[in-house]
């Protein structure tokens, strides 16, 4: 049997696939991924070792609304190029983890009348998910007090997490990155795109911080990657996350569902700052009310 993957935008989108893939392929001979060509669900999908195939897609712009005009145009021709990927795969299934990139694929497989399957990191239904659910077989929630939870189409399975990020090995980076004896660490996560605010606050603390605590600062996109300061050091990403996690006393984070999921598990110390309703949905606000 062969399941085609997507997901995408975000980091958080596409993780919890991967999470998964020495299960499924216990089931499935083939998994393929389908996504945006310049989506990180790329380059992710082909470190793991998952055939990667490309379709437009259209974003939901909260901010500017003037570019979701571009939608009506874009969303059918992706819809259409998704087609003729699964048909030239003829999965099994699709298994959708959501995000703007998915939405294509699962409309191409309910018009193929492929079985479609839904997971929903948040703890309320992104936009994506919210279109798809209508043409699915099951959606997945990772909330066990989500009112959609009834039993049959929306069911409670928590979030899937890596097995590597509990193997990671905090001493071996903490001496490649020569943090002093007995100096905390203190990791702050943006999120895989960055925070713009978190990491300008976190420049402006800077000083503060390091006068007592080693900073490793993960800053996406919108932050100064490589910088090495006395008891600081910055990354844009990073692959090894899991010893990044190992080596922090302390996390600061933003609070999308799998970096909550995968710091608790951890049981680190863990201070959220969550995306505000201004550039989303809330669903971060409504993740850290859950584990706070």
């Amino acid at each position: 049997m062969t399941l085609v993957l997507t997901g995408g935008g975000t980091a958080g989108h596409v993780m919890p696939n991967i999470a998964l893939l020495p299960y499924l392929r216990e089931y499935f001979e083939e998994v393929y991924y389908i996504g945006t060509e310049d989506g990180m669900e790329k380059s992710i999908a082909e470190r793991y070792g998952v055939p990667f195939m490309s379709a437009e897609a259209v974003k939901l712009d909260r901010l500017n609304l003037l570019k979701n005009f571009k939608i009506p145009v874009v969303l059918p021709r992706a819809v259409l190029q998704a087609k003729k990927i699964l048909k030239e795969i003829t999965p099994s299934a699709v298994y959708s983890k959501g995000g703007y990139a998915a939405l294509p694929t699962v409309l191409a497989a309910e018009l193929l009348k492929i079985p479609v399957i839904v997971h929903e990191s948040d703890r309320t239904l992104g936009a994506a998910n919210k279109l798809s659910a209508p043409f699915c077989k099951k959606v997945l929630l990772s909330f066990d007090d989500e009112k959609l939870k009834d039993g049959k189409k929306f069911v409670y399975a928590g979030i899937p997490v890596r097995d590597e990020i509990f193997k990671g090995d905090g001493d071996t980076l903490k001496k490649a990155l020569r943090v002093p004896a007995g100096l905390p660490v203190v990791l702050i996560i943006g999120g895989s795109l960055g925070a713009q605010g978190l990491n300008e606050c976190v420049y402006k603390a800077l000083n503060a911080l390091t006068s007592f605590a080693f900073v490793i600062h993960i800053t996406g996109k919108t932050g100064i990657s490589g910088l090495e300061k006395e008891n600081y050091r910055s990354f844009e990403f990073v692959e090894n996350i899991g010893d990044f996690f190992a080596a922090a006393d302390a996390v600061i984070s933003r609070a999308g569902a799998n970096a909550a999921a995968e710091l608790t598990a951890l049981n680190k110390r863990i201070i959220f700052v969550p995306l505000p309703k201004t550039a989303s949905r809330g669903d971060q606000i409504n993740n850290a009310e859950y584990y706070a």
